[in-house]
């Protein structure tokens, strides 16, 4: 409806400020109520939003795990274990980024300001451990040994914890098709993984 038009033209207003911001002033110059003014909203509409200037620039929030993708991950039983978790766990991190012109902008102020990394990879650790809780620890019903996935406890949680990695990689090697195709990422970034295990043991 037009409310949730506004909310999401709001968050892209003061993300797309604070990246103006940042890029002008570097991360730590980026002042919030400074957005705020330019956004058009008051500095606590800012932290409705955003629960960091850091968050603001990357354009981050909390990831969800969500009914939906439950779904998706045990009806996904053409794919193999890995490429289930992997899927499963990107969607989750997904719920946490909200909608940007550039999908390889991200990569692209981290790069610049390796200080912002730690926002991205507490979202992303936050991601995983939300997989891990839902379908490992607290509801392991559900999961171990439906549909071909594993029967073991430490078996499932290396998957998530491999899941997470492959994850990693694919938005390291291709953020865009990451974004596109999500299913070709992260199975080339798989092959990349398997073929340096191969090597490397």
């Amino acid at each position: 409806g037009l409310r949730a038009r506004r909310l999401k033209q709001t968050w892209q207003d003061i993300h797309h400020i604070a990246v103006q911001d940042c890029l002008q002033h570097g991360p730590e110059g980026v002042n919030t109520a400074r957005i705020a003014e330019a956004a058009g909203v008051s500095p606590r509409t800012f932290f409705n939003y955003f629960a960091t200037k850091e968050d603001a620039i990357l354009g981050i929030g909390r990831p969800e795990l969500r009914p939906r993708h439950l779904e998706a991950f045990f009806n996904g039983t053409q794919h193999r274990p890995l490429l289930r978790v992997g899927l499963l766990t990107l969607s989750v991190v997904a719920t946490s980024l909200g909608e940007t012109k550039d999908p390889s902008l991200r990569l692209q102020l981290v790069e610049k300001y390796p200080e912002l990394n730690s926002r991205v990879t507490d979202t992303v650790l936050r991601s995983r451990d939300l997989v891990m809780n839902e379908l490992v620890l607290d509801v392991d019903e559900l999961w171990l040994g439906a549909k071909g996935l594993p029967m073991e406890l430490g078996e499932a949680q290396t998957l998530v914890m491999i899941a997470f990695n492959v994850v990693a990689l694919s938005w390291r090697q291709d953020p865009i098709r990451l974004a596109t195709d999500p299913e070709k990422a992260l199975t080339k970034a798989i092959r990349t993984m398997v073929s340096t295990l191969k090597k490397s043991l």
